[in-house]
């Protein structure tokens, strides 16, 4: 009786091992030794309330180095942030930026009572000065505006990914519980 072999890992229809020998076609580079799909750049699951206040708050970041996105293999970041909203009728704003820019926020439901959200982007670089991608924010299970398109931020500087909200009433509006930073592509 002949001896079974190790299948190797499939994603879709592709095996790991044939988008590694595809990413190293592309680049001109054999070695895949230091080839991985993709990396974990950051978790952090903390708590992290908004105040009341007119100006919008940071709950929760990051910050990409220059460079850390790779522009010739179309280098990805994938955000995903996840939180929980006060039981009440007060206005609470949730958005995510790239650097100065907005990236989505909850325009439809503008006063989520008691409802867990979600926020997930995902960037792929364009150039020095672009990243394209589509991004969403889910309150409870209203889903808010996509985005897509794409976000004029100069990636040759550090670049500070962020979860704000704005909650003029009352503290404690809206809760981030964590964020989670991966990046798939070329350098990990």
């Amino acid at each position: 009786m002949a001896q079974d072999r190790p299948r190797p890992i499939q994603i879709s229809t592709l095996t790991v091992q044939a988008i590694n020998d595809a990413l190293a076609r592309i680049q001109g580079r054999q070695d895949q030794t230091d080839r991985r799909l993709g990396g974990l750049v950051l978790f952090a699951q903390a708590s992290s309330v908004s105040t009341a206040g007119t100006t919008e708050e940071e709950l929760l970041g990051y910050t990409m180095a220059p460079g850390e996105l790779h522009e010739d293999l179309r280098d990805v970041v994938r955000v995903t942030s996840w939180g929980h909203t006060a039981a009440n009728a007060n206005t609470k704003g949730l958005t995510l930026y790239v650097g100065d820019q907005l990236v989505a926020t909850n325009d439809v439901t503008t006063a989520p009572q008691g409802l867990n959200w979600l926020v997930e982007s995902l960037l792929v670089r364009l150039s020095r000065r672009a990243l394209g991608g589509f991004s969403r924010v889910q309150m409870g299970s209203l889903m808010q505006t996509v985005a897509t398109g794409v976000i004029d931020v100069d990636l040759t500087a550090a670049q500070r990914i962020r979860i704000a909200a704005l909650t003029a009433t009352a503290g404690g509006d809206v809760t981030a519980r964590g964020l989670l930073i991966e990046r798939y592509g070329s350098r990990l």
